[in-house]
């Protein structure tokens, strides 16, 4: 994920209370993760911890790093009757 995706995460999992630490995986240019902890030796956490905020506000859209692409519509819900 990127930076502001990591930070965003971070801010979120704080908010909840659930541990953890966005951190840089290389380069603070490249590519970010979630971590157990700030110093080493640490543990990348961010399927965890994606899944864990995902469980704790529902499946919303609008997530940093949401896998599911924004939309508009109307959603009618199945009464039973198969087409």
């Amino acid at each position: 994920m990127e930076e502001h995706q990591a930070r965003l995460t971070e801010e979120t999992m704080r908010r909840l209370g659930i541990p953890g630490v966005a951190a840089p995986v290389e380069e603070p240019t490249g590519e970010w993760a979630i971590y157990d902890r700030s110093a080493a030796p640490r543990k990348d956490i961010t399927a965890r911890a994606k899944a864990v905020v995902r469980e704790r506000l529902g499946a919303r859209q609008g997530l940093p790093w949401s896998d599911v692409p924004p939309a508009r519509g109307f959603v009618f819900p199945h009464l039973g009757r198969r087409p």
